[in-house]
C-alpha cells in the first residue's frame, strides 16, 4: 500500500503542465510492504518529446537524495503523468521496469484538460508492473 500525504501537492503540478508529462521523485519511508510518501521533489523532464515521454534529469536524484536525508527519509519512489491517457504503465514504462527493480514503487498520474483524472501506483516483480492500493491522507 502506498501512503500518500502530498496528494493535492501532486496533483496542482501535474494539471499545471498538461498537456506535457511531468516527472519527479518521491520522498518518504518504506515499512514492509506499505510506503509512506511525504514529499515530492518535482523534475526537469529533458524529454525532446515531453507529450509523450518523459526523461528524469539526473541533477534531481542528488536534490530528492539530499532532500531526504535532511528528513531522516529515503527515495521511494518515482511518479509521471499520462496525459489524456490512463494511469497505467505504458510500454515505454513496462520497458524501464528493471531498472527500478522492486524498492521503489512507480506512480502516474492521468490528467486531462479538465483536471486530474486517476493517480495509480504500481511495483515492477521481475516481469511486469503489479498494481498497489493508494490511501490519500
Amino acid at each position: 500500500m502506498v501512503v500518500l500525504h502530498c496528494h493535492s501537492e501532486i496533483a496542482v503540478w501535474a494539471q499545471r503542465a498538461y498537456p506535457l508529462e511531468v516527472v519527479g521523485l518521491l520522498v518518504g519511508r518504506r515499512v514492509a510492504d506499505t510506503w509512506d510518501v511525504h514529499t515530492l521533489v518535482t523534475a526537469i523532464n529533458l524529454a525532446t518529446t515531453p507529450e509523450t515521454q518523459f526523461i528524469l534529469d539526473p541533477a534531481t536524484w542528488f536534490l530528492a537524495e539530499q532532500t531526504a536525508v535532511q528528513a531522516g527519509m529515503s527515495i521511494v519512489g518515482i511518479i509521471h503523468s499520462h496525459p489524456d491517457a490512463p494511469a497505467r504503465p505504458s510500454s515505454r514504462d513496462s520497458a524501464s521496469g528493471d531498472s527500478l527493480g522492486r524498492d521503489l514503487i512507480f506512480l502516474i498520474i492521468s490528467t486531462t484538460k479538465i483536471g486530474v483524472k486517476d493517480l495509480t501506483a504500481w511495483q515492477w516483480d521481475s516481469r511486469q508492473y503489479q498494481e498497489i492500493d493508494v490511501q490519500w491522507t
